[in-house]
């Protein structure tokens, strides 16, 4: 195999190229797997990044042969945003058909949205899963509230404290 290892350097020399960039993988567990990986890679370095799902067990020569240019146009129309693609794999692995699966959903999902940033675009994906899951997006917010943020690892650093000045008495 060629490999799918992504590194920074190569994500920011494409990020000086181009400001989009569409990622498609084998659609397996491991072609899943490297999606997630080099998409974080590539959205670090700056890019908008758009997934092209593939069917299980095909891989991208697979899904061209059968499908033709047109089709696999078609799938690059509609390749989703990383979050949205993130929230299909959870919705995928654990379904809502069952209250168990729901909860899981859930609890996959509000892990996924810990990462966007924008308050808005939180609340926009939280209506998608509320949709599926049942769950107010109330609650969800709260629950998204709680959840341990996700932080870069940086020294803690103690609060400085003022230095007593000795010249002013």
């Amino acid at each position: 195999g060629m490999g799918t290892a992504l590194t920074d350097g190569q994500a920011r020399e494409i990020a000086r190229l181009v400001p989009l960039v569409y990622v498609c993988y084998d659609g397996d567990g491991a072609g899943r797997k490297a999606t997630i990986k080099n998409v974080e890679t590539l959205t670090k370095a700056g890019l908008e990044v758009r997934v092209i799902s593939l069917d299980d067990g095909c891989d991208p020569d697979d899904t061209i042969r059968s499908e033709g240019y047109e089709g696999f146009m078609t799938r690059i129309r509609e390749a989703l945003p990383v979050i949205e693609y993130k929230l299909k794999l959870c919705l995928d692995a654990y379904g809502v058909d069952s209250v168990d699966g729901k909860a899981k959903y859930v609890r996959a999902a509000l892990k996924v949205l810990q990462d966007v940033k924008s308050v808005a675009e939180r609340e926009v994906y939280l209506g998608i899963v509320s949709r599926l899951s049942g769950v107010s997006v109330e609650t969800l917010s709260k629950d998204l509230g709680k959840a341990p943020q996700k932080t870069e690892e940086k020294p803690v650093q103690k609060t400085p404290q003022p230095k007593e000045d000795k010249a002013v008495k």
